[in-house]
């Protein structure tokens, strides 16, 4: 089994930054394919005796070397494993995504392995809507740091460093644009993610969460 819809294409992008490399398209998370279950509840028993394992794939025509491949693969081949190898009803999202992936990369981190890294963990929504704001985030893993700007600057290190939850005033009719990135020990960074503070300003696009 070995959908698209599954995200089970691993040369897609694994998020919408225009960070991202250049791809074929396609959008597939990690989080997509955590979820996807590889027996559809509408085969017969006998049917599903038919259904012998997962696979992804990573197509090479927008993928020139080695790194990148490993960029595309990981950490989405680490959900992968957990909907080849675990049963449903043992499966446990937050606790895979919070603390055995964040220990998977924090070895990959001091081999020279390179990964998509993780963006923060609690910047799900491209849009929050309201006038006060009190932004939570958890760093992907242990070591890493998260810059964030409020003033429509591309984060890095000379950025405010995430220590404690962000409040954040937005007056009415005015939004503010929250950038995040996440820095490794090792220097490696994530894409930035952008989330948008709003209060009613007529200028925001809901589809591009710009």
């Amino acid at each position: 089994m070995t959908p698209n819809s599954g995200g089970l294409y691993f040369d897609h992008k694994q998020s919408l930054s225009p960070d991202e490399p250049l791809s074929i398209g396609g959008h597939s998370t990690a989080t997509k394919v955590y979820a996807y279950d590889p027996v559809p509840a509408s085969l017969t028993p006998e049917q599903q005796k038919y259904i012998i394992g997962v696979q992804a794939n990573v197509w090479t025509e927008y993928i020139e070397t080695p790194a990148k491949v490993e960029y595309t693969i990981l950490p989405r081949l680490f959900s992968l494993a957990e909907v080849a190898w675990s049963q449903k009803n043992r499966k446990d999202f937050k606790n895979f995504y919070e603390e055995r992936v964040p220990a998977h990369l924090a070895r990959l981190d001091k081999t020279g392995t390179n990964y998509w890294v993780p963006t923060p963990i609690g910047q799900d929504e491209p849009i929050l809507n309201g006038e006060n704001f009190n932004i939570e985030l958890k760093a992907p893993t242990k070591g890493a740091k998260i810059y964030y700007t409020l003033d429509n600057h591309r984060p890095s290190e000379t950025a405010h460093p995430y220590e404690n939850a962000i409040k954040v005033n937005v007056p009415k009719g005015q939004k503010r644009i929250l950038k995040t990135i996440v820095i490794m020990p090792s220097g490696k960074r994530s894409v930035v993610t952008e989330t948008i503070l709003n209060n009613g300003a007529a200028d925001v696009d809901l589809k591009a969460g710009k």
